[in-house]
């Protein structure tokens, strides 16, 4: 069967709703995203230099998209099983979570080499902040807080199945 041609603005709009759909079904992925912010945060805070949040981007990117690619398996291969276990598709999806499990721990190792040397600057730009814009520093909290809580929130909770 022929592919029709598609515009590219029809492959960002699938590209797009693939992204959303992934989000609004996966608590994993709105995790790695909550995780995301709050490392954006801290690098807000933080005194890094080019290279560093490039790095910083690079890993929140190999990260969500291993996310992704683990959520596209686990989908295919639950369509193709058909509800029937299957231990090829049951260890496919296990490789798949591994991936993304590696990821995540490089993204957190890398995260700490990162972080660690400037949490003392962190801390007294925050307090900094604090002093001289309360009403900024509350947002920011805010916003993390909100991130952070409808990342964890799973979609039973919304009557999701």
């Amino acid at each position: 069967m022929l592919k029709r041609d598609t515009s590219l603005t029809e492959s960002f709009r699938g590209a797009w709703d693939g992204l959303a759909a992934a989000y609004r079904k996966e608590p994993n992925l709105r995790f790695h995203v909550a995780a995301a912010w709050l490392a954006l945060g801290m690098a807000w805070l933080a005194p890094l230099s080019i290279l560093e949040w490039v790095c910083l981007i690079i890993l929140i990117g190999v990260v969500v998209f291993a996310e992704l690619v683990n959520t596209a398996m686990e989908r295919l291969g639950d369509q193709g099983a058909r509800g029937e276990p299957s231990l090829l598709v049951g260890e496919a999806k296990q490789v798949a979570a591994g991936a993304v499990l590696v990821t995540a721990l490089a993204a957190v190792a890398a995260g700490l080499l990162l972080f660690a040397p400037k949490l003392s600057s962190v801390v007294e730009r925050l307090e900094f902040l604090a002093a001289t814009n309360p009403v900024a520093v509350g947002g920011y909290l805010l916003v993390l807080g909100v991130l952070g809580w409808g990342a964890l929130v799973g979609r039973r909770s919304r009557g999701e199945r």
